[in-house]
């Protein structure tokens, strides 16, 4: 190996390129510092191979990590695409959980609070089926809109507070 005016070492392998013939590898010239070079050569010594050998198998390291890195990225990105539809599926179930907590807090409140003692039994038809009706249109309302449960609450419990007082 020569060393080459400003610390680099040449190898007869590290000729000039003049293309790649049939069936042997492309040769090119590389310029490395006097350290690295001297740490590439060692590495070469100690593990019996050649100093060109050393620096092809560091390059190919090299491109296998580099792409690694870009997979990686890609896998990280669909990742996180992945996480942000889970959050909002998410929020979108607790919204739901919200609004079927208010049913079934309503309808306890219609059931056991609200509904006055009738003892006219066509009275008390009408009085439940009007409730009905109004509960049901409600809560098509809130399930329609996602509203927040307050919003649904203060609404049927003004609606029972008519009925019951009114």
């Amino acid at each position: 190996m020569a060393k080459k005016e400003g610390g680099s070492a040449v190898s007869r392998a590290e000729a000039p390129s003049v293309g790649a013939t049939r069936g042997r590898p492309a040769t090119k010239t590389v310029r490395l510092g006097d350290d690295l070079t001297d740490k590439l050569q060692l590495m070469a010594d100690e593990r019996g191979m050649s100093f060109s050998a050393v620096v092809r198998t560091a390059a190919e390291m090299y491109l296998q990590r580099e792409e690694f890195a870009v997979a990686l990225g890609d896998v990280e990105t669909n990742i996180a695409s992945t996480l942000n539809a889970a959050r909002r599926d998410t929020a979108k179930v607790a919204e739901d959980v919200q609004l079927v907590v208010a049913i079934l807090d309503q309808f306890v409140r219609f059931s056991m609070i609200a509904a006055p003692d009738v003892i006219d039994k066509e009275g008390a038809v009408a009085l439940g089926n009007r409730r009905y009706s109004g509960f049901v249109g409600e809560l098509h309302k809130a399930f329609h809109t996602r509203r927040k449960k307050a919003v649904l609450t203060q609404t049927l419990e003004g609606m029972g507070n008519e009925e019951a007082y009114g």
